[in-house]
């Protein structure tokens, strides 16, 4: 099943990065993880629309001079379509420890139901 497509990171004057991201689907929704170690709920934005799911960082200013640096907090963007079997009004999201965690359940009527059969 192909319920979400990742479309590239996109790129803005500020240093940027490209965090890693896992999503996996379940009988019941789609999940996705994004490592977003240092990243603030409040410098987060999680957005919806037009069946597009966009996931935004603001900058993290810091004015240190670096001798050696690994870890770049900076911008990014980025969007996920979303298929049309998925329940967006219902996406939860969950940012603990750097690990955001965004849960997407199936629309009611896309999930598999037992039909009852009955007999005369």
């Amino acid at each position: 099943m192909n319920t979400a497509t990742a479309t590239t990171p996109t790129t803005t004057p500020l240093e940027t990065f490209s965090p890693a991201m896992d999503l996996y689907e379940t009988a019941d929704a789609v999940t996705v993880l994004v490592d977003l170690p240092g990243v603030t709920s409040e410098q987060l934005t999680v957005e919806f629309e037009g069946g597009i799911l966009t996931l935004n960082t603001a900058g993290v200013a810091d004015d240190r001079h670096y001798l050696h640096q690994e870890f770049h907090p900076g911008h990014f963007q980025r969007s996920l379509r979303l298929s049309d079997n998925l329940d967006a009004s219902a996406i939860s999201a969950n940012l603990e420890d750097g690990l955001l965690t965004l849960t997407i359940p199936r629309s009611a009527a896309s999930l598999p139901r037992k039909i009852e059969i009955q007999s005369s």
